[in-house]
């Protein structure tokens, strides 16, 4: 395949990621400018019916800064700073929806309830919008290094064994205990690592 047809084909899908991916860009930006805190009294930002952590807008600020300056300094042309911005962002939310699929579907397992079907699985549509919304996370595929392979392991690894010692506790919400909570800020920082990891020059 020629380069310049697939960076052509690239760059109309990152600018496509603009609109496509508003929706979180609003959501984030709305919980901010409205802060609460959940019955163990732990920070938290909502917005209609989503609530999140601190330690989620921690871990997706990680990864965009993190992928953004591996990029804008491994590439070091004008060009590749609104690229960089651009994959950071797709990717990340990439991540999060990926996340979201493993945290909703162990817990139907756990829970013994059909919380995946409920989001992700009640229809066709449903469907397509949860595995397009996990593609996303490829935006970063032409900055990744195969010798960064061995500490993106290391980091899934790590979080793996989160999900598995978070199971073992009994998989409640972060605002059950210390244990719950701390376990997921883990698992939901270490994919991003991962990512920043597999970009790292």
């Amino acid at each position: 395949m020629e380069r310049k047809p697939f960076s052509l084909v690239y760059a109309v899908w990152l600018i496509y990621s603009i609109p496509a991916l508003a929706w979180f860009d609003l959501t984030a930006l709305a919980a901010l400018s409205n802060i609460a805190w959940d019955r163990a009294g732990n920070l938290v930002f909502r917005t209609g019916s989503t609530i999140i952590y601190p330690f989620t807008y921690a871990a997706a600020l990680l990864s965009i800064v993190g992928v953004s300056y591996y990029i804008i300094t491994g590439e070091r042309r004008l060009w590749a700073i609104p690229a960089a911005l651009l994959a950071a962002r797709a990717s990340t939310i990439g991540t999060i929806n990926v996340y979201e699929q493993i945290f909703t579907g162990i817990g139907s397992l756990v829970w013994s309830e059909t919380v995946w079907f409920r989001y992700y699985g009640g229809d066709f549509l449903s469907f397509m919008w949860g595995l397009s919304g996990m593609l996303w996370i490829i935006a970063i595929t032409p900055w990744i290094r195969r010798h960064n392979m061995i500490p993106v392991a290391i980091a899934l690894g790590g979080f793996a064994a989160g999900m598995i010692a978070w199971v073992m506790t009994g998989y409640q919400p972060p605002d059950s205990g210390m244990v719950s909570y701390l376990l997921n800020a883990v698992t939901r920082i270490l994919p991003h690592v991962a990512l920043v990891l597999s970009v790292r020059r």
